[in-house]
């Protein structure tokens, strides 16, 4: 549930509540069930990952066909300092009858499950990630491989950074290739938690590391960053009297 920071405070704080009223309840009342629905998802081996949902353009119209929508009254309003129409809510409810709503149950990427996926060792940051969501890693079962691997055609930064990172969006493109093994963690989707696995280090759009700007080695180095590392070999030159200078 997402408790959107603009609502009234008390509304927020009653709807966390709630939220962790019933969470338990359906513990309590569903535990063995549940227990067996965990089972069953952690036996679960598919041969495709759905990646990405997308927004269905039909709305559901029976989700309150009979019941409206219990919601907060808003209005929208321009703001006098940026000039950007923003919502504004006001503290006190209101009744939205025959809300539709927007299921996301489009497949939007949708991908093959591999036997692994290979990360270098010096991805530390996704590996601790994929470590701290109880996904086992180990190593290459041998020195060398022929492998599926994404090649990075396009890619494209955010404007804005988003919760203290930049997004990314790639085009990728497959081919073989024969790589050595030795500088390569090796993550199997052959495991209970093979799902989280297999979205994390997936390449796809909708996999978490890339698009959250933690997987860049593989993009080309920053301009300025190749400006600076010129510069400096063109001072290293000089001092050596050398008199010539190269770019990198």
């Amino acid at each position: 549930m997402e408790n959107h920071p603009l609502k009234p405070y008390r509304q927020r704080v009653l709807g966390t509540y709630v939220l962790i009223q019933a969470a338990l309840q359906a513990l309590a009342e569903d535990v063995e069930a549940l227990g067996r629905a965990i089972a069953s998802d952690r036996q679960r081996r598919p041969e495709t990952q759905v990646l990405e949902w997308r927004r269905n353009d039909e709305p559901d119209l029976s989700r309150y066909a009979e019941e409206p929508c219990k919601g907060i009254a808003y209005k929208k309003e321009r703001n006098t300092i940026t000039g950007n129409e923003q919502v504004v809510w006001l503290d006190r409810a209101k009744d939205y009858p025959s809300l539709p709503v927007y299921v996301g149950n489009v497949k939007g990427t949708e991908v093959r499950v591999p036997t692994a996926f290979y990360l270098p060792k010096h991805e530390t940051l996704v590996l601790e990630h994929l470590h701290a969501h109880g996904i086992e890693i180990g190593e290459p079962q041998r020195d060398n491989a022929r492998l599926t691997r994404f090649k990075i055609d396009k890619y494209q930064f955010a404007d804005q950074p988003f919760e203290g990172h930049f997004r990314v969006e790639a085009e990728f493109s497959e081919e073989g290739a024969d790589i050595s093994l030795g500088g390569y963690a090796r993550v199997s989707t052959d495991q209970p938690l093979g799902g989280p696995g297999r979205r994390t280090a997936g390449p796809a759009r909708a996999g978490l590391p890339f698009p959250m700007g933690l997987l860049q080695l593989g993009l080309p180095a920053h301009r300025v960053l190749r400006a600076l590392c010129a510069g400096a070999a063109g001072r290293k030159d000089a001092e050596r009297g050398s008199g010539t200078q190269e770019s990198v």
